[in-house]
């Protein structure tokens, strides 16, 4: 069974309502939602390595001190972006006896960061077509 779902930016996207379990994220992901979903979709981390991804991934335009980065984890969980996971075999389970948490981007944090990322390919685009920004060298 289909749905059709209107994305905020007025496109049309067919969901196959049977498999989805939530629907589409609703609103535009704020830039350090954005960096922590992308710093898992590669690998399960702990804390520290996902505020360290996020500081290379943006150049150090986020920052996310460890702190807001547990809250901000701990919100994408209740969203169901994003799960606690087992820490995989080889790594260390716990650090200055703390036990380290691991993280892992689902497929709703997934289809979040997909529907993200056409937004901004249509920001990109209208600000091209607005000359603010050049368009790729070939």
């Amino acid at each position: 069974m289909y749905g059709t779902y209107m994305y905020e930016t007025g496109n049309l996207a067919e969901i196959d309502l049977s498999t989805a379990t939530h629907k589409p994220h609703a609103s535009p992901l704020s830039a350090t939602d954005w960096h922590v979903l992308m710093a898992l979709v590669e690998e399960d981390l702990h804390g520290y390595a996902i505020m360290k991804a996020v500081e290379r991934d943006s150049r150090g335009a986020v920052s996310a001190e460890i702190g807001s980065l547990y809250r901000i984890l701990s919100r994408l969980m209740t969203d169901a972006l994003v799960d606690e996971v087992a820490p995989p075999a080889d790594a260390p389970t716990e650090t200055r006896g703390r036990p380290r948490r691991y993280y892992r981007v689902t497929e709703e944090g997934r289809a979040a960061l997909r529907q993200e990322a056409l937004r901004l390919g249509e920001a990109l685009e209208l600000a091209r077509d607005r000359r603010l920004v050049p368009e790729p060298s070939k």
